[in-house]
């Protein structure tokens, strides 16, 4: 991918990219993210737990009947999270985009279409925290990675300029990076087969050498591998998806 978009005028530093988790056991998925580093910073009872890394977060949510939706363990999401989400949408609007938004009891959701696949949710800060526990979030050197998958990696790249995702100097056809300083990281990866246009999954950056992180993993139980060529650390996680962790680049 060549393309070089220009940030719009949609408070793009605004927006953080997420990862929304449902998991049929989001103690143990805390546990194992918080093995490699990550830090709590909102939880409420056994059900759900917010995690920041040095960029981006995860929000980990119960599955099944525990979920409003029924949402089956594992299946993973992207949310991007602003201050205010209905002027975030009405911004997004008069750019073009379709969006739509409406009420809930903690504040408002918003959901926007993308060009190639499905809506992407639009959520506000939690500040309402009746009910919630806040914590004092100290995560490692390492950074989420919201992988997506899409037929036009060019297209998506335009589309993420507009909450203030850039492409790095470097990718390929196949897979780009999208940045935006300590708002996460985006890593755009052409879909296949088991991974339609718009499905999510997780990986991290880290500047933690990786051999540290596989032994905390195996001193918790798990049974990461150490791989070449590329170089990266392999796990499986409690819901049973293969999680990777990457070196950070350079600065």
């Amino acid at each position: 991918m060549t393309t070089m978009t220009e940030q719009s005028n949609v408070a793009a530093p605004t927006f953080v990219a997420s990862v929304l988790r449902f998991s049929e056991d989001p103690p143990a998925m805390r546990a194992f993210l918080e093995a490699l580093g990550l830090s709590v910073e909102i939880s409420k009872g056994d059900g759900w737990f917010t995690l920041k890394g040095r960029s981006g977060e995860v929000s980990l949510h119960a599955s099944g009947d525990r979920s409003a939706t029924d949402a089956p363990g594992g299946r993973t999401g992207l949310v991007l999270v602003t201050p205010d989400a209905r002027v975030a949408a009405e911004g997004l609007e008069a750019q073009g985009l379709k969006t739509r938004s409406w009420d809930e009891s903690f504040g408002v959701q918003a959901m926007v279409q993308t060009p190639l696949g499905p809506e992407i949710s639009i959520n506000e800060e939690q500040n309402d925290l009746y009910g919630y526990e806040q914590h004092d979030p100290r995560p490692g050197p390492i950074d989420v990675v919201v992988v997506y998958f899409t037929d036009d990696l060019d297209v998506a790249a335009r589309f993420f300029a507009r909450f203030g995702f850039q492409p790095d100097a470097d990718g390929s056809e196949d897979c780009h990076a999208l940045r935006n300083g300590d708002r996460g990281v985006i890593n755009l990866h052409r879909s296949s087969g088991d991974q339609p246009e718009g499905a999510v999954g997780l990986s991290f950056e880290s500047d933690e050498p990786l051999p540290d992180i596989a032994d905390r993993l195996r001193a918790a139980g798990y049974e990461p591998s150490l791989e070449d060529d590329p170089q990266r650390l392999a796990a499986t996680d409690p819901d049973g998806r293969l999680i990777e962790i990457w070196p950070a680049p350079a600065t």
